[in-house]
């Protein structure tokens, strides 16, 4: 929807009456938006999030492949890439039941298969499947809202023969807000909100009449502002993290979390999470312009002289982030197996 109205005239002065040197002009532009948004992804199944991956193993087998222990190697197998090779290949663990494993210890080096925590409490922040199977198990539809105001004001008035100046004021609010598609502050989604801010007074002085002054003052604002929905949480507090990660940070937020093995969307691999959709960036950066010119217009005979000058001022404060606290980074290379540099499967 778009929609709008102006109105303009002769400014009247009570018990004076309408005046023939001012004038006002104002304007108003509203826009509305709401735009479908839809998802296709992959999140883990209810077992898998607790750290029961059995459900990869579907009793293929991968030919000519066996493991440490004589069986043949099925796809959807997860090995361990702690403890010592045997004859180079490395443990699986069996039937996928990392929910057995003891949970990884506080602080110290990992030497075996343990269960992070931290990745217990990550899978609580992502939705349970809404579609049968193992990928492309998760779907989503919403919408993006979208909301512009602009507002222009303007004053014209001659002070007298020699004398007119006018101002003018504009401004405009965008505010765009993602649909939380996970649900939950994991999302990378945001809301944005753009403002920009305009104010000029020019003044024109007809000196005589073959010569005639101009000088303008303008100043300009625009802020672009994008908040990550996740702005302000705590990764120590939302994760267990350590906190000199979000000490260390721009922002405290939800960390970016990327699985570079999976799949886009709608192309999802059982087991892994849709890449590109856990938490991202933001900004916020105001910027001003200020600008004072001055300019003589002077005609002699069949010449025409134009003098002048303009002084411009710069100022941007640029804040932009792009991965508030940290990108944790996972693929399959250290659940590979059996051999470590063998092919995922």
């Amino acid at each position: 929807n778009q929609f709008g109205a102006a109105v303009g005239g002769p400014v009247e002065i009570p018990k004076v009456g309408k005046t023939k040197q001012t004038f006002f002009f104002f304007n108003y532009e509203g826009r509305r938006e709401a735009n479908p948004f839809s998802a296709v992804l992959t999140m883990p199944t209810a077992k898998m999030r607790t750290g029961d991956l059995s459900e990869l193993l579907t009793g293929a087998v991968r030919p000519g492949l066996t493991n440490t222990d004589g069986a043949p190697a099925l796809f959807g197998q997860v090995y361990s890439p702690y403890g010592a090779l045997v004859g180079g290949k490395r443990a699986a663990i069996p039937g996928n039941r990392l929910d057995l494993l003891p949970a990884c210890p506080a602080s110290g080096a990992r030497t075996s298969a343990c269960l992070d925590p931290v990745a217990l409490k990550f899978m609580t922040y992502l939705p349970l499947p809404n579609e049968p199977g193992l990928s492309n198990n998760y779907v989503y539809s919403g919408t993006s809202a979208f909301a512009r105001d602009l507002y222009a004001a303007r004053i014209d008035h001659a002070i007298n023969q020699k004398h007119s100046f006018f101002g003018r004021f504009t401004t405009e609010n965008r505010h765009q807000s993602d649909p939380n598609f996970l649900n939950s502050i994991a999302a990378n989604a945001r809301t944005i909100h753009d403002t920009f801010y305009n104010a000029t007074f020019n003044e024109v002085w007809i000196v005589s009449p073959s010569m005639v002054n101009n000088v303008r003052y303008g100043y300009t604002r625009a802020h672009a502002h994008q908040v990550l929905i996740s702005e302000g949480t705590d990764p120590a507090k939302t994760l267990g993290l350590p906190s000199y990660i979000a000490q260390a940070g721009p922002v405290a937020a939800f960390p970016i979390f990327n699985f570079s093995s999976a799949g886009a969307q709608n192309s999802g691999l059982p087991g892994e999470i849709t890449s590109g959709e856990i938490s991202g960036g933001g900004n916020n950066q105001p910027r001003d312009t200020q600008t004072v010119a001055d300019s003589l217009t002077w005609i002699r005979g069949r010449h025409t002289l134009t003098l002048g000058g303009e002084y411009r001022l710069y100022r941007f404060f640029g804040f932009q982030y792009g991965n508030p606290d940290g990108t944790f980074t996972f693929n399959r290379n250290f659940t590979v197996g059996p051999a470590p540099t063998g092919t995922v499967a």
